[in-house]
C-alpha cells in the first residue's frame, strides 16, 4: 500500500507515505482521511504525517492539497512531519511564508512515537 491512513488514537491520524506513489493514490488517501477527520464532532484532530524517504512527488500531487479545505474548521489541528527530508522542510518554509497561519500547525519529529507525544501535548490529550 503506497499510502497508509489510519487512526493511531481517537484524535490522532496517521498519514504515511510509502514512495513511490501516484497522484491517484494520494487523491484517494486524502479523500479517506478527510472523511475520517470530519466524522469527529467539533474537535481538532492531529495528524502524524510520515514522509520518510519522500524526496519527489508525482505530477499533480501538490494540487491535491486543495482538498484539505474540505476539513471542517473545528477539526483542523496540528500536523507533525516525521523524518522530513530537507527538501520537504523547505516546502514547509514556503507554505509558512505563503500562508502564515500554517506556521503554528506544522511541527517536526524524528519518530512516530515522538510525533504522537507532541500531538498529545498540543491537543491536551491524556495518554491514559
Amino acid at each position: 500500500m503506497p499510502i497508509d491512513v489510519r487512526w493511531l488514537e481517537s484524535r490522532i491520524l496517521l498519514f504515511k507515505l510509502h514512495p513511490p506513489f501516484t497522484s491517484k493514490a494520494l487523491s484517494q488517501a486524502l479523500d479517506d482521511s478527510i472523511e475520517m477527520v470530519n466524522a469527529i464532532p467539533n474537535q481538532p484532530v492531529g495528524t502524524v504525517l510520515d514522509v520518510k524517504g519522500l524526496i519527489n512527488v508525482p505530477p499533480g500531487a501538490l494540487q491535491q492539497g486543495r482538498k484539505l479545505s474540505r476539513v471542517n474548521r473545528a477539526n483542523v489541528g496540528p500536523v507533525v512531519l516525521i523524518r522530513a527530508h530537507p527538501i520537504v522542510r523547505g516546502f514547509t518554509r514556503i507554505a509558512r511564508t505563503v500562508y502564515p497561519p500554517t506556521g503554528d500547525l506544522i511541527h517536526f519529529a524524528d519518530s512516530q512515537e515522538r510525533g504522537v507525544l507532541l500531538l498529545r501535548n498540543i491537543l491536551n490529550i491524556d495518554a491514559g
